[in-house]
């Protein structure tokens, strides 16, 4: 999962904004600096919202010159999609299909405390009629 930064060159500086995220803007000196800060600005800003119970808007997929891809965490990532698959259900009812106790789920939706194990992601993805891919690039 990324969303797209826009990053402007601006004398000796480079201004990054996400037009998703109105509210996350960086910058670098650099601009390989201005894409980690970019990075770093963005998985904080969704880490803090998701585990706030915040679900942030799905990433566009515009593509154009000046925008760059940045990628989520895979914590944040599982985070946003358990909560977004769950819908209006509760974490109670999620939970027992899962055979897990309310607090394990809710660890799982919580990107600060997730920490699934692989067969347990599985479940999850079965549950929710997914299939499990991971993908290390």
């Amino acid at each position: 999962m990324y969303y797209l930064a826009e990053i402007q060159a601006m004398d000796d500086t480079y201004l990054v904004s996400f037009p998703d995220l109105d509210s996350i803007n960086t910058y670098g000196n650099t601009f390989a600096e201005a894409i980690q800060h970019a990075s770093e600005a963005l998985n904080g800003c969704l880490e803090v919202d998701i585990a706030r119970g915040l679900l942030p808007p799905a990433p566009s997929r515009q593509e154009g010159d000046n925008l760059q891809r940045i990628y989520v965490s895979p914590a944040i990532e599982l985070a946003y999609y358990l909560r977004k698959w769950r819908g209006h259900r509760g974490v109670e009812e999620i939970a027992k299909r899962l055979h897990v106790s309310s607090q394990v789920y809710q660890q799982l939706e919580n990107p600060q405390t997730c920490n699934p194990t692989l067969n347990l992601l599985e479940q999850i993805a079965n549950l929710f009629g997914k299939r499990l891919e991971v993908i290390m690039e």
